[in-house]
């Protein structure tokens, strides 16, 4: 009886086999599987509401800025007659700047009417908006009155400013015009590159 005892015991202190360990080894990897797609789909929804979230943020910033100085953020020295586009290193670092309170020409009392965390990654910036780790999702202050601005996957903005203030502003990339009470219009890729279809592209319209 206690020969059958000690064995009963031995059995239950038994550890998994390697086919057993297989198995469960094989199961998980499974579910992973399955699970990372998921994830991945999760994650690029939530990036895109908070790139449209930010989207609206601009918007209302220079909004604020316009009721402030009545004027808009223009980043040349002449204020222009129509449209002015700005994109990553042609005026959208100063345009930045200026919202940001960096810039003391435009913005003279130094308001900060946009708010905006520092980008995540590593540089430096590149010529086509992205570092070789790349930025995302905040702003890297140039520290020259200027802010290079990434949005939650990596990519630059486009602004375009209705200076002439006729409600009519023209999207020279999507090849139309936007008719709004609104003076600026926004757009940014999402996850795929810059091409110029809309269908993976977050606007404020």
């Amino acid at each position: 009886m206690k020969a059958k005892t000690n064995v009963s015991k031995a059995k239950s202190r038994r550890g998994f086999t390697l086919v057993e360990m297989i198995v469960v080894i094989g199961m998980i990897a499974a579910l992973a599987g399955i699970s990372f797609p998921v994830y991945k789909s999760i994650q690029k929804k939530v990036e895109r509401q908070q790139t449209a979230m930010f989207l609206t943020s601009i918007e209302r910033a220079v909004d604020n800025f316009e009721t402030e100085y009545n004027y808009l953020p223009y980043a040349e020295a002449a204020y222009p007659t129509a449209e002015q586009t700005y994109y990553w290193a042609t005026g959208l670092d100063t345009f930045v700047g200026i919202l940001m309170g960096l810039e003391s020409t435009k913005n003279f009392k130094k308001i900060k009417f946009l708010e905006a965390d520092e980008a995540s990654g590593s540089g430096p910036i590149t010529s086509d908006g992205r570092g070789p780790d790349g930025y995302y999702d905040g702003v890297i202050d140039n520290g020259d009155g200027t802010a290079t601005l990434f949005n939650s996957f990596g990519m630059c903005y486009v602004m375009r400013l209705d200076h002439d203030l006729d409600g009519d502003i023209y999207c020279n990339t999507l090849k139309e015009t936007v008719t709004s009470n609104r003076r600026i219009l926004i757009w940014s890729p999402g996850a795929a590159v810059w091409d110029n279809t809309r269908d993976d592209w977050l606007t404020s319209w």
